[in-house]
Parts: structure tokens; C-alpha cells; sequence
């Protein structure tokens, strides 16, 4: 789960972040089951997410 060109989570030089998978959070933050990859953060804009 890492900046493409970086390596790195959350990557501030090329305005990148990695979206949230099931294995990364504890079972009680992940809200909706029906959700099987990767929540992306509401205030995210789809472009700033890497796919």
C-alpha cells in the first residue's frame, strides 16, 4: 500500500495516498462488510487515490 513513485503510505511531494485496506485496520473500524478492498476517505477526491 505505497505512493507508486515513492514508496511510501502517504506521499506529500506527489499529492498521493494509498486507500485503506481490510487487513490494515482492526476488525471494529471496518464499518460496512459488504466493502470487501479498500474504503477511500470522504473528503478524498478520486485522483488523489492510486488504484
Amino acid at each position: 500500500m505505497r505512493c507508486l513513485k515513492c514508496q511510501t503510505h502517504v506521499c506529500k511531494r506527489h499529492n498521493s495516498y494509498r486507500l485503506i485496506t481490510r487487513d490494515r485496520l482492526h476488525k471494529t473500524m471496518w464499518l460496512n462488510d459488504y466493502v470487501i478492498k479498500h474504503y477511500r476517505p470522504t473528503k478524498m477526491s478520486p485522483w488523489m487515490c492510486i488504484c
